[in-house]
């Protein structure tokens, strides 16, 4: 349970740190392919990294379920870097915001409204791909 929650977490930090980077240094002028490409390429970065530390095949589903659980939180900081504007909100509001972000589609719908929606899907659909391949005995 302790290994799925760390990949959990690092898979997520692994795909959205990169984002939260590239929209802090661009600020106004982030782009988009620039935020996917080093999203895509921190996940299969950190996957490489994992497989190669512990030598075995990481749990693809649960850096894939990191992604989703971090996702709108991320996107949030990333697009906080663009904006200028404070938004007064209603007491409650981030309590509430935050129960919405907990369901997994929001990271998809905020995906789609900010550009990720590429990376987002691809490893929506390799990472499940990856943990169908069939598993050779492990050395010990």
């Amino acid at each position: 349970m302790k290994e799925n929650l760390r990949l959990l977490v690092l898979g997520g930090l692994a795909f959205w740190t990169p984002v939260v980077l590239v929209s802090a240094i661009g600020k106004f002028d982030a782009n988009i392919i620039a935020q996917n490409l080093v999203s895509s390429a921190g996940i299969l970065i950190f996957c490489l990294i994992s497989w190669t530390a512990t030598k075995r095949r990481p749990k693809w589903v649960w850096a894939l379920a990191g992604v989703y659980t971090l996702g709108p939180a991320a996107m949030i900081v990333a697009a906080s870097f663009t904006h200028f504007s404070p938004i007064r909100h209603p007491p409650g509001y981030w309590l509430w915001f935050m129960a919405v972000c907990l369901f997994p589609p929001m990271t998809l719908w905020l995906a789609l409204g900010s550009g990720l929606i590429f990376s987002v899907l691809f490893v929506t659909f390799v990472f499940p791909l990856l943990s169908l391949l069939p598993r050779r005995e492990e050395v010990h």
